[in-house]
């Protein structure tokens, strides 16, 4: 017996129809001069909430409602969804919410502390450390989720994220334990995470000596510039 009522076998088609976005800035909804914006799901447990999306309908919060899962300052507590990710073994959508709370800091304008969040995350993921392979893929998860542009303020996201330390400044040589999560790191969106790329193939290891070879080596058709096969 579904939890919510809303997805019963008979409604639960509707479900695509109701994520995307919400409304358009500036202006009334439907305003198609501004940029498109989601609303976040509610944390409230008297509405729709992550928790309920993905104990009655799994698919719910894989994809349609995805977009939704974000974590800003006027953004409820996502821990018992983070509890409940954790407890199902649902790891794609817990690294997710992971690459949305891995670049919080303070603000006065929380409703709830999401650092308190980010520490719950760390302890998971450190868990995994002495199990470097397990541990590089998922956190390379994490860091491959983040939008570009996302970190304005990286000293600050440090000394405040606990998670971001974790996985940002604390890990480098786990990392060279799977060498298709460097590759990952080296093509991620984030600024910051293409430079924990290179700082691991930084490292003063044997392994990551050999990843950098095989990273950084320029393709076959960018190997002369054009203007030097033009004029020999």
């Amino acid at each position: 017996m579904p939890r919510w009522p809303l997805y019963s076998t008979v409604r639960r088609w509707e479900i695509p129809r109701l994520p995307g976005a919400s409304r358009c800035s500036p202006g009334c909804p439907g305003n198609s001069t501004g940029p498109a914006s989601a609303s976040p799901l509610s944390t409230s447990w008297t509405r729709p909430t992550p928790s309920r999306c993905s104990g009655a309908s799994p698919t719910c919060c894989e994809v349609p409602f995805r977009q939704h899962l974000q974590i800003g300052p006027w953004s409820g507590s996502y821990a018992r969804f983070i509890d409940a990710l954790i407890a199902a073994g649902d790891d794609d959508l817990l690294d997710h919410v992971a690459a949305r709370i891995v670049t919080r800091t303070k603000s006065f304008f929380a409703k709830t502390d999401l650092l308190a969040e980010a520490d719950r995350l760390a302890e998971h993921y450190a868990a995994m450390k002495p199990d470097e392979v397990r541990f590089s893929r998922r956190a390379a998860s994490v860091l491959g989720r983040i939008p570009a542009f996302t970190i304005p303020r990286y000293g600050k996201l440090i000394r405040e994220n606990r998670l971001a330390r974790l996985l940002f400044e604390r890990s480098a040589a786990a990392y060279l334990a799977d060498a298709r999560s460097v590759q990952d790191l080296v093509e991620g969106s984030e600024i910051h995470v293409m430079a924990l790329a290179y700082r691991i193939l930084g490292v003063d290891d044997d392994r990551a000596r050999t990843l950098a070879a095989e990273n950084l080596t320029p393709p076959a058709g960018d190997a002369a510039p054009a203007h030097a096969a033009r004029h020999p």
